[in-house]
Formats: structure tokens, C-alpha cells, sequence
């Protein structure tokens, strides 16, 4: 039947303070992409699971970059119960990839931002973890960490504070290389070789599958 994603990214055009989020969606399989753009949030947040996610093999993507900065973490709140329903009733999304989870998974205003439930996984990609809702952070159960000092990735996550400080303050690491942690880990820390994507795409897709594809070859046997 195929899995489905549904991922949400601020990547690609900005339309000059005009609310308009451009949808892309295509089938597992296939080359064929098809979008849209839809200029009203609440609309988006019914027709997402109503209509776009229902496919078990489909993916889409929503870029709301033409969303502003303030109005993007309420547009995920109103969007959780929805998405927490179509898990329940269906189990899809069976991923939900929030890019630039920093700008979208903070506290909005007095509400705390929460974490989607339901089965399936939930993948956040951001170079400032420090600025993600503490609640999500305190769920996280997995971290991948690239790049410069990513000992401070690492204590932005209370589950792997600990394991952090068995990591070099400063470490710089190659770019094909990353380290990872997760609860089954304890407060040891995994180093492991990227796996090149074999096939270019936009800059989001590219980085889930390099992280997934990596994810893969560190599992222990």
C-alpha cells in the first residue's frame, strides 16, 4: 500500500507578505507532481487530512513561507487535532517532516506548543534547537546531530543532556558525517557515515533522505 508524508517547510517562494501557501503533492512512485496554492490557513487545515492525506501512498508538501512568522506556530496548533484524528482513525500520516522546526513548534503567546500524537513518527529538522517548544523537546526520542558543536544540539534535548557530555565541546564534523542518540541508547552516542541521496530534489527532500538513510545503516543489529 505504501507510506505517506506529510511535510511542512519554509522553503522556496516568498510572495512579498501576501497569505499564500503553495501545496505540492505527488504518489509514492511516480515523477508526476501536482499543486496549488491555497490563501486561506483555515481552509488548508480541513482540506489536509479531509482530502490531500487521505491516499495512503501520497506525499505532499506545504510551503508556508507565505505565512507570517507570528501567525505559523497557531497554524500548526489548529492543524495538530486534525492530523491526531486521521492517525487515529487511519494511521497516516505515517510521517510528519516539520522543517525549520524552530519558526513553527514554539509557544504561541501563552499556549505551549504540543506534540502530535497518534502512531507514526514525527521528524523535526532546525539549526536552533534551543528555540523549539520545550514540550516537543521533552518528547524527542531520537536525535540526529550534524555540523558544528553538535554537543549543543544535543543538550537542547533533555533526554540526551547527559549523553552530550561525552561529546567534545566545539567538535566539528565532517559533512558526511553526523552523530545520533536515542532513548534505547542511554547516555551513549553513535557516530556514523551519511549515505548520499542518489537522486537531487528539492532542499528538504534531500536532507530527509540523507537522515533516514543514514538512521538506517547506524540501527544495531
Amino acid at each position: 500500500m505504501g507510506s505517506n508524508a506529510l511535510t511542512l517547510t519554509l522553503t522556496g517562494e516568498n510572495f512579498g507578505g501576501r497569505t499564500r501557501l503553495e501545496v505540492t503533492w505527488s504518489a509514492t512512485g511516480t515523477t508526476t507532481e501536482l499543486q496549488t496554492t491555497v490563501e486561506d490557513p483555515t481552509r488548508l487545515t480541513a482540506l489536509l487530512p479531509a482530502e490531500l492525506l487521505r491516499t495512503p501512498a501520497q506525499h505532499v508538501i506545504v510551503n508556508l513561507l507565505g505565512l507570517a512568522a507570528a501567525e505559523r506556530p497557531p497554524f500548526f496548533e489548529a492543524l495538530q487535532p486534525r492530523l491526531h484524528a486521521l492517525r487515529t482513525r487511519t494511521g497516516r500520516p505515517h510521517w510528519i517532516v516539520v522543517d525549520e522546526a524552530d519558526q513553527m513548534l514554539r509557544a504561541a503567546g501563552d499556549r505551549p506548543a504540543t506534540p502530535v500524537q497518534g502512531p507514526g513518527g514525527t521528524l523535526l529538522i532546525t539549526a536552533h534547537p534551543e528555540h523549539v517548544a520545550s514540550a516537543i523537546l521533552e518528547s524527542v526520542d531520537t536525535v540526529l546531530a550534524v555540523g558544528h558543536d553538535p554537543a549543543a544540539t544535543l543538550r537542547a534535548v533533555p533526554g540526551a543532556a547527559r549523553a552530550a557530555a561525552t561529546v567534545e565541546a566545539g567538535l566539528e564534523l565532517p559533512t558526511d558525517e553526523a552523530l545520533a542518540w536515542s532513548t534505547h541508547l542511554g547516555e551513549s552516542i553513535a557516530r556514523f557515515t551519511i549515505v548520499r541521496p542518489d537522486f537531487s530534489d528539492r532542499r528538504s527532500a534531500g536532507l530527509q533522505t540523507r537522515t533516514a538513510r543514514g538512521a538506517r545503516r547506524s540501527a544495531p543489529e
